[in-house]
């Protein structure tokens, strides 16, 4: 009768003992550390209730019951180690399509960043934004937002993160201050830190070099996404004071991390990608000679890139700009860096056969 009394008593504890741990098992889920925590907690609790026990006849009664529940638990955090290493080393889908639920379920929920395009367009915004307002204490503006989103014609990813942007910017100016832009903008979401960006640059009262001050960081960001929208929300303020940005961007140019190069060239580029054009450079792109001329011989094929397409987007209005500019570049920077530059910036213009010269540095 005790042993029976003695087992009652024990499977009362883990009864008490079990249901702090699966919530906070739910809280936590997929996060490596906190499970492992609550595996240490599991096993001190386990092993203290067994040390007050008496080791008598009744102790392999006990055992097998400790045994088996820290086998439960380590079954269950190998399980959850190899999905966590999984969606760490994951290589991504080739198409929006593909992108497994699993993975979708992560993305949404704010647990992760997304690895290539097809899954930044696959996530779907919206239910991303609620879990984000449920975690700050905003959800009762989910719909106001939903709203905004829904009355779109064209919901493209750049616009619904705009949408958004302006919306939780409201917010920011009319009741909850900085804080929640300062969370956001260091969230472990990467489409949550395009919408700050996008906040940040719809704030009316900043002035441009506070602006762009406030976008730096995002242009160095270490994901592809949260740089892209960087400099597609500076853009509109940097047409409209041409000049004054790129004396700001020049400096930039010779910023040591080499994503706040490429911003310069990037958000300044005569026609871009996905944003409107800015005539002033289209025709007189010697406008921004003083912010890439640092950037002739840049070694990171990212910015080479970048300054190459810009000086290809110049010579479609300004053709004897670009020829002029190749020109003395090879001539002053005869460098490997440079001629990849130059060959990319007059890949309309001149043939396959005649670009190979740039390769050989003839």
């Amino acid at each position: 009768m005790e042993a029976v009394g003695n087992a009652e008593s024990f499977f009362q504890y883990v009864l008490l003992f079990f249901p702090n741990i699966l919530f906070h098992m739910q809280m936590d889920f997929g996060r490596r550390g906190s499970l492992n925590k609550i595996y240490g907690v599991a096993h001190y609790g386990l092993l203290s209730y067994l040390c007050r026990c008496s080791f008598n006849k009744y102790v392999c009664c006990y055992s097998k019951y400790y045994i088996g529940t820290i086998l439960l638990f380590s079954l269950y955090l190998i399980t959850m180690n190899l999905q966590e290493h999984d969606f760490a080393s994951r290589k991504g889908a080739v198409k929006p399509l593909l992108v497994p639920k699993a993975v979708l379920q992560q993305l949404e929920a704010g647990l992760m960043e997304t690895i290539n395009l097809s899954e930044w367009l696959a996530l779907n915004q919206l239910s991303l934004l609620k879990n984000v307002l449920k975690e700050y204490g905003l959800q009762h503006r989910f719909e106001k937002i939903e709203s905004a989103v829904d009355s779109l014609k064209q919901k493209t990813a750049p616009k619904v993160i705009d949408t958004i942007s302006k919306c939780l910017s409201d917010i920011d100016e009319t009741r909850y201050g900085n804080d929640v832009w300062f969370e956001l903008s260091s969230h472990s979401s990467d489409m949550v830190r395009c919408w700050a960006v996008g906040g940040v640059s719809t704030t009316q009262r900043l002035s441009l070099p506070e602006m762009l001050k406030a976008v730096k960081p995002f242009a160095a960001d270490t994901h592809f996404g949260v740089r892209e929208m960087a400099w597609m929300a500076a853009r509109p303020h940097i047409a409209q004071s041409i000049s004054k940005s790129i004396e700001i961007l020049a400096l930039w140019a010779l910023h040591p991390n080499e994503n706040i190069r490429r911003f310069s060239s990037e958000a300044t580029r005569p026609r871009g990608v996905w944003c409107k054009h800015i005539d002033s450079l289209k025709q007189k792109p010697e406008t921004a000679e003083s912010l890439l001329e640092p950037l002739k011989a840049d070694h990171s094929k990212y910015v080479q890139n970048s300054v190459a397409n810009w000086l290809n987007d110049a010579g479609k209005t300004r053709p004897d700009w670009l020829q002029g500019t190749c020109n003395r570049w090879i001539q002053c920077s005869p460098t490997t860096h440079t001629r990849k530059i130059v060959k990319r910036a007059l890949r309309n213009m001149i043939p396959n056969d005649q670009a190979s010269e740039f390769d050989s540095g003839n």
